[in-house]
């Protein structure tokens, strides 16, 4: 992965979602995800002593696989309906071919 997040990046997107799940497969308490999710946010303290933050990525990919433990522990299906806001967006949801902030995220969003 390249040292900081590209949220333009379908590749970068897939490969969060392919971590959260092998997270979510190694911590299956919703328990260890929350401890997960609190120490990526909060950072680590190094040999030093020195506070060290985790990156984005890694904290992308806890809340990630907790949300998924959440829907998992739900009990009985649910029917989402996800309303996305693009007023002033129209450079963001176009794809990066067209524009250098491009996210395409309507389509991401929907795969």
């Amino acid at each position: 992965l390249a040292p900081q997040m590209d949220l333009t990046s379908s590749d970068q997107g897939c490969c969060v979602q392919e971590v959260a799940d092998n997270v979510l497969l190694l911590f299956p308490r919703r328990s260890d995800l929350e401890k997960l999710c609190s120490t990526a946010l909060h950072g680590r303290i190094d040999r030093h002593g020195k506070q060290k933050a985790f990156s984005y990525f890694t904290h992308l990919v806890a809340k990630l696989a907790l949300s998924k433990q959440i829907v998992l522990e739900l009990p009985r299906p649910v029917h989402f309906t996800v309303v996305f806001a693009v007023y002033g967006e129209q450079n963001r949801i176009r794809p990066r071919s067209e524009h250098p902030h491009g996210e395409d995220f309507v389509r991401v969003k929907l795969d």
